[in-house]
């Protein structure tokens, strides 16, 4: 949640190929509701982690071979995929490998972590 209240998240539409699936939204003050799903993932799994008071949100999706990515929306509803260079870029597996965004300033700078090839969590800050 960011100062202004705004709130994110993910909604859950249940499970599809075997796979429990979300969608990214943002709730608003005013209790609307915006619900969304970066480009890139098509119809896989999204989760909005954070917002900051400029009202940029990053996330996690999966992609079509069900790597996970990070993302940022900006407020103009544009959207960034970035990766850590050293996260494993392998399909759903029980350590969840690839990069997780969890946190954003209010400069943009993002905070997470990712995991490497072996399962091994590292922490990063994006800019």
């Amino acid at each position: 949640m960011n100062a202004s209240g705004t709130i994110v998240g993910g909604i859950g539409v249940g499970v599809v190929n075997g796979i429990n699936t979300t969608h990214s939204l943002v709730r608003a003050t005013d209790g609307t509701y915006t619900i969304f799903d970066p480009p890139q993932s098509g119809a896989h799994s999204s989760f909005a982690e954070a917002i900051n008071d400029s009202g940029t949100v990053v996330g996690i999706y999966r992609d079509a071979n069900l790597v996970r990515h990070g993302y940022l929306r900006r407020i103009d509803g544009t959207f960034v995929s970035f990766d850590d260079p050293d996260a494993a870029q392998l399909p759903l597996s029980a350590t969840n490998l690839g990069t997780d965004p969890r946190g954003i300033s209010l400069n943009g700078a993002v905070v997470g972590f990712y995991a490497d090839a072996n399962g091994v969590l590292h922490g990063f800050i994006w800019q």
